[in-house]
């Protein structure tokens, strides 16, 4: 499956997960991150949808032991709908319903708990909708609240790497956003890329592998090899790369 999550927990983080459309490695990846702030007694905010927040719940209760009165008492449920709604206006995040609907959340957990860890699928919504900016304003808005200390924010986007929509100039001001990317790939999703690369370019892909470790902007975080991998074929080598990125799908499906 993909990297498992490890989170610096003297830091104050800002991570974000691209999940195409399955949701397992999310539910898996928050539910660790959340769990490991229960387990210090930190507070959790959990700002998704129904099924999603569900998911969690449940991952949560396997993962830390914790019975579901206890969660009740650490982690705070949002239906991310309504609350986007309850600060949007004219399209656009206001800063101060945002802070009144959303930070005021946060702060009463800080009160009680001390650090938080949230997730938040808002920007998701927004992303889906086609308010790219409106997105990375909430994206900045959340920093806002996150340099006033004592919260971490785990962000996702229905993204597929493999899509068309998974390239730098795309996806730009959203990573620079965000202190961390985690992959929602598995691992035979790499294993599949590798093969993929080596059928389709023959000898040349040895060499262009070295290159292809090169397509971080100094804004961006981090970015696993195959994230690096799609978006540096996607800028240089557009020609094959529909190609290679097909049949890495196929493989790592058979």
């Amino acid at each position: 499956m993909g990297t498992r999550l490890e989170l610096d927990r003297g830091s104050h983080e800002h991570v974000v997960q691209f999940c195409g459309s399955d949701d397992s490695s999310l539910v898996r990846n928050v539910s660790e991150y959340l769990s490991a702030g229960i387990l210090l007694g930190q507070g959790a905010l959990i700002i998704a949808g129904t099924e999603r927040s569900t998911a969690f719940v449940n991952e949560l209760s396997a993962i830390s032991g914790c019975n579901g009165d206890q969660l009740r008492k650490q982690a705070g449920l949002l239906d991310a709908a309504d609350t986007l709604a309850a600060f949007m206006r004219d399209g656009w995040p206001d800063p101060d319903l945002f802070d009144a609907v959303v930070g005021s959340r946060v702060r009463e957990s800080q009160q009680r708990h001390g650090h938080v860890r949230a997730f938040g699928e808002m920007v998701e919504l927004l992303w889906m909708a086609g308010e790219a900016s409106a997105a990375i304003e909430l994206e900045d808005l959340w920093t806002r609240l996150l340099e006033q200390g004592n919260l971490d924010l785990f962000c996702s986007y229905s993204i597929d790497v493999f899509g068309a929509q998974f390239q730098a100039g795309c996806l730009d001001g959203l990573l620079s956003t965000h202190s961390r990317f985690i992959s929602g790939t598995s691992d035979a999703l790499g294993a599949a890329m590798e093969r993929a690369l080596e059928e389709v370019l023959g000898p040349k892909f040895y060499g262009l592998r070295l290159l292809a470790t090169r397509t971080e902007r100094a804004s961006w975080p981090p970015m696993p090899q195959l994230e690096r991998t799609v978006l540096w074929l996607r800028r240089y080598l557009p020609r094959y790369a529909d190609e290679i990125l097909d049949k890495a799908r196929a493989y790592s499906a058979a």
